[in-house]
Protein backbone atom coordinates (compact mmCIF):
# COMPACT_ATOMS: atom_id res chain seq x y z
CA UNK A 1 0.00 0.00 0.00
CA UNK A 2 1.51 3.21 -1.30
CA UNK A 3 2.03 5.98 1.23
CA UNK A 4 0.49 9.54 1.58
CA UNK A 5 2.74 12.12 1.75
CA UNK A 6 2.33 14.72 4.22
CA UNK A 7 1.01 18.18 3.24
CA UNK A 8 3.16 20.77 2.65
CA UNK A 9 2.66 24.38 3.07
CA UNK A 10 4.53 27.20 1.19
CA UNK A 11 5.57 30.09 3.50
CA UNK A 12 7.80 33.70 2.90
CA UNK A 13 10.39 34.63 5.15
CA UNK A 14 12.53 37.54 6.07
CA UNK A 15 15.84 37.22 7.89
CA UNK A 16 18.79 39.38 7.73
CA UNK A 17 21.33 39.04 5.11
CA UNK A 18 24.10 37.64 7.46
CA UNK A 19 21.55 34.90 8.68
CA UNK A 20 21.27 33.93 4.84
CA UNK A 21 24.66 33.82 4.21
CA UNK A 22 24.99 31.42 6.86
CA UNK A 23 22.14 29.59 5.68
CA UNK A 24 24.15 29.20 2.08
CA UNK A 25 27.25 28.19 3.75
CA UNK A 26 25.36 25.51 5.81
CA UNK A 27 23.39 24.19 2.29
CA UNK A 28 27.39 24.49 0.49
CA UNK A 29 29.16 22.77 2.93
CA UNK A 30 26.44 19.85 2.83
CA UNK A 31 25.64 19.77 -0.42
CA UNK A 32 21.78 20.64 0.21
CA UNK A 33 20.48 20.99 -3.61
CA UNK A 34 17.93 23.41 -2.31
CA UNK A 35 17.90 26.41 0.02
CA UNK A 36 14.15 25.30 1.30
CA UNK A 37 15.65 22.17 2.31
CA UNK A 38 18.45 23.79 4.00
CA UNK A 39 16.08 25.63 5.94
CA UNK A 40 14.04 22.58 6.57
CA UNK A 41 17.29 21.05 8.02
CA UNK A 42 17.76 23.40 10.10
CA UNK A 43 15.06 24.00 11.51
CA UNK A 44 14.36 20.13 12.20
CA UNK A 45 18.14 20.66 13.82
CA UNK A 46 16.62 23.41 16.10
CA UNK A 47 13.48 21.65 17.56
CA UNK A 48 15.46 18.52 17.98
CA UNK A 49 17.96 20.10 20.11
CA UNK A 50 16.13 20.14 23.23
CA UNK A 51 15.85 16.43 23.58
CA UNK A 52 19.16 16.16 22.72
CA UNK A 53 19.77 18.46 25.44
CA UNK A 54 17.94 16.77 28.00
CA UNK A 55 19.80 12.95 26.77
CA UNK A 56 23.24 15.16 27.90
CA UNK A 57 22.45 16.50 30.71
CA UNK A 58 20.64 13.05 32.02
CA UNK A 59 24.51 11.58 30.84
CA UNK A 60 26.35 13.83 32.32
CA UNK A 61 24.30 13.39 36.08
CA UNK A 62 24.69 9.84 35.20
CA UNK A 63 21.09 9.09 35.35
CA UNK A 64 21.12 7.62 31.70
CA UNK A 65 23.96 5.59 30.66
CA UNK A 66 23.64 4.36 26.75
CA UNK A 67 22.14 5.89 23.95
CA UNK A 68 22.17 3.19 21.02
CA UNK A 69 24.20 4.51 18.35
CA UNK A 70 27.17 3.83 15.32
CA UNK A 71 29.62 3.68 18.04
CA UNK A 72 27.78 0.78 19.86
CA UNK A 73 29.38 -1.68 17.24
CA UNK A 74 32.69 -0.99 19.30
CA UNK A 75 31.67 -2.24 22.77
CA UNK A 76 33.32 -1.26 25.53
CA UNK A 77 36.92 -1.28 23.02
CA UNK A 78 37.95 2.43 23.10
CA UNK A 79 40.97 1.94 20.56
CA UNK A 80 37.57 0.89 18.78
CA UNK A 81 35.76 3.56 19.46
CA UNK A 82 39.17 5.87 18.70
CA UNK A 83 39.44 3.82 15.24
CA UNK A 84 35.61 4.25 14.16
CA UNK A 85 35.69 7.96 14.92
CA UNK A 86 38.83 8.60 13.14
CA UNK A 87 37.16 7.02 9.71
CA UNK A 88 34.26 9.32 10.49
CA UNK A 89 36.80 12.46 10.64
CA UNK A 90 38.29 11.18 7.26
CA UNK A 91 34.90 10.81 5.64
CA UNK A 92 33.43 14.28 6.95
CA UNK A 93 36.77 15.83 5.84
CA UNK A 94 38.53 13.30 2.81
CA UNK A 95 41.11 16.22 3.30
CA UNK A 96 42.83 14.68 6.67
CA UNK A 97 45.40 12.27 6.63
CA UNK A 98 44.79 9.16 8.50
CA UNK A 99 47.48 10.45 11.48
CA UNK A 100 45.80 13.76 11.64
CA UNK A 101 42.47 11.84 12.05
CA UNK A 102 43.49 9.47 14.35
CA UNK A 103 44.68 12.59 16.67
CA UNK A 104 41.46 14.25 16.12
CA UNK A 105 39.82 11.33 17.17
CA UNK A 106 42.02 10.60 20.20
CA UNK A 107 41.45 14.30 21.69
CA UNK A 108 37.60 13.92 21.34
CA UNK A 109 37.48 10.93 22.43
CA UNK A 110 39.24 12.43 25.74
CA UNK A 111 36.80 15.34 25.95
CA UNK A 112 33.75 12.83 26.27
CA UNK A 113 35.22 11.12 28.67
CA UNK A 114 35.84 14.06 30.03
CA UNK A 115 32.36 14.93 29.83
CA UNK A 116 30.42 11.90 30.60
CA UNK A 117 33.09 10.71 33.12
CA UNK A 118 33.00 6.80 32.04
CA UNK A 119 33.65 4.84 28.81
CA UNK A 120 30.07 3.82 28.30
CA UNK A 121 28.77 7.97 28.68
CA UNK A 122 31.36 9.07 26.48
CA UNK A 123 30.03 6.35 23.62
CA UNK A 124 26.59 7.90 24.48
CA UNK A 125 27.72 11.42 24.09
CA UNK A 126 29.52 10.27 20.77
CA UNK A 127 26.46 8.75 19.49
CA UNK A 128 24.64 12.00 20.16
CA UNK A 129 27.08 14.02 18.14
CA UNK A 130 30.68 13.18 17.54
CA UNK A 131 31.36 16.53 15.84
CA UNK A 132 30.84 18.40 19.24
CA UNK A 133 34.32 17.19 20.62
CA UNK A 134 36.24 17.48 17.58
CA UNK A 135 38.27 20.86 17.73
Amino acid sequence: MPTIPEPTSRKSVTLPDTLWEKIGQYRFYRRIPTEAEAIRQLIQAGLDSGATVKMVLDIVAGQRKLIPGQFDVCGQDPFAVIDLLAAELVRYNPALSADQAQDRAKQAFARAQEVGRDLLSAISLLNLDWRWFVG
